[in-house]
């Protein structure tokens, strides 16, 4: 298939972090803001037409009891997804695409995240990342991004999605400044050297690209920057730099954010309140009517995290997706060649059982080596890779210089072949040439693959 991607330069530094999982858990929050950004305009109108703020809210409170679309069927969809927006290289690629759909009936709601990376079919026969539909509707009719990524994973899903919100990382940071900041409870001490610094992708020597974050367990009040941070963490090391934890880390920040917009000191405050509605009105494009936002808000006011499911594709092991190179570029596509299986998914995401993807047997060992003359290389790979929720065991350097092509040894005789494929492509890597093998170290821990790598490396 053809591939035709957005990104100006296939040659990037290691990607920034995505915060999926963190747009949708803010719906609980904006489905509030609806209201009290409608009680501020009923006050203007109010006071143009000589009408009372009493009467004017009371309609708007009737209008929010009108059923919105998926309530008769029992099952809302709403399509989330986060921007770097403005001043972010790219502002309108999508770092977050997530589905969430909600069940009236029970109180149960989904949250499915959709890969950036993902290859989809474009109207126009070609195929390219998902991340950048809204991008590439932004730049051919400025102001319908939102409306075409709805309608193309509505489309590819072959679900009813009629609703969508999104947010760009400015408006997340100005929510927060304008209730206070948040109090949140560090479970785990975070410690990531590798977190990217705006505006700094291309600096050089590569350590000042990063800035060190260090979050110690206990509790701590954050502003909007520093939540964000928080929230989008991928490289942390030992437990914080998994998905769960990721994960868990958003759901705890939006969680202190809804209860500090409920507090007193923000339903009382006209200033925060009137600060919210216009920086929200900044950063947030949807077609979510005033009406429907406090219909929801009616309807998902009550759910917790108990009753929130989580499915994340991805290319782990047993997943619905597989990973390859496509001209030079990372994409994940269906394992099976077709989108069947994760329409069926989707179908069913809000069942008990039929949305629980299977989770992988075990974590892969990898031993990574440097055979090239870049510095630090094996350690840069080795962050990468365990995003990829490989373990790394060992790194160090090859027991020769240069090696021109990566090259893997498959410790596991060939049982783990899908983690095989998977090292193979992200790394384009050749087995060993047995006419000219090179001696290999012996490690304490033992790995299920060696890479040794070569001057083809590339950072994704």
């Amino acid at each position: 298939m053809e591939i035709d991607f957005l990104e100006k330069d296939k040659k990037q530094p290691p990607r920034e972090p995505s915060w999926k999982g963190f747009v949708l858990l803010l719906l609980l929050t904006i489905t509030v803001l609806f209201a009290f950004g409608g009680v501020l305009v009923m006050s203007r109108l109010a006071k143009k037409d000589g009408g009372t703020i009493l009467t004017r809210l009371s309609r708007l409170l009737r209008a929010g009891d009108r059923p919105i679309v998926g309530e008769q069927e029992d099952r809302i969809n709403i399509l989330l997804f986060g921007v770097g927006g403005e001043g972010h290289d790219g502002g309108f690629l999508t770092d977050s695409i997530i589905l969430a759909s909600f069940k009236p009936s029970t109180g149960n709601a989904a949250l499915l995240s959709l890969p950036r990376d993902l290859a989809i079919p474009f109207p126009d026969g070609t195929w390219r990342k998902i991340n950048s539909v809204d991008a590439y509707a932004e730049s051919a009719d400025p102001g319908n991004g939102g409306e075409t990524a709805r309608t193309s994973i509505e489309k590819l899903l072959h679900i009813t999605i009629p609703y969508y919100v999104r947010i760009d990382f400015q408006g997340f940071i100005q929510l927060l400044d304008d209730i206070g900041g948040v109090t949140v409870t560090v479970e785990n001490r975070l410690e990531d050297p590798w977190y990217p610094i705006t505006g700094k992708e291309d600096a050089y020597p590569i350590e000042n690209r990063y800035e060190h974050l260090l979050f110690e367990k206990g509790v701590h009040t954050m502003d909007g920057q520093t939540a964000l941070k928080y929230v989008r963490s991928r490289r942390g090391l030992g437990i914080e730099g998994s998905d769960f934890s990721r994960v868990k880390r958003q759901q705890n920040v939006i969680l202190a954010a809804k209860e500090r917009i409920f507090s007193w000191s923000t339903l009382i405050s006209p200033v925060r309140l009137s600060n919210i509605v216009r920086d929200l009105a900044t950063h947030i494009a949807t077609n979510i009517e005033w009406n429907d936002g406090l219909r929801m808000m009616q309807l998902m006011k009550d759910i917790n995290r108990e009753h929130i499911r989580r499915i994340a594709l991805s290319d782990a092991p047993e997943s619905l997706l597989t990973a390859r190179i496509a001209n030079g570029a990372y994409i994940l596509e269906p394992r099976d060649g077709t989108f069947t299986a994760v329409r069926e998914l989707t179908q069913h995401m809000l069942d008990d059982e039929s949305a629980k993807l299977p989770a992988p047997k075990k974590k892969i060992r990898v031993a990574l080596l440097n055979g090239t003359t870049t510095t630090g290389l094996a350690k840069t790979i080795g962050q990468l890779l365990a995003q990829q929720d490989f373990i790394i065991t060992a790194v160090g350097n090859a027991p020769q210089k240069p090696i021109l092509q990566t090259i893997i040894y498959d410790m596991t005789d060939k049982k783990e072949f899908l983690a095989y494929d998977r090292l193979r492509l992200l790394l384009e890597a050749i087995p060993p040439d047995s006419t000219a093998s090179l001696p290999l170290p012996a490690f304490e821990t033992p790995p299920d693959f060696i890479i040794i790598l070569g001057e083809n490396t590339k950072l994704p």
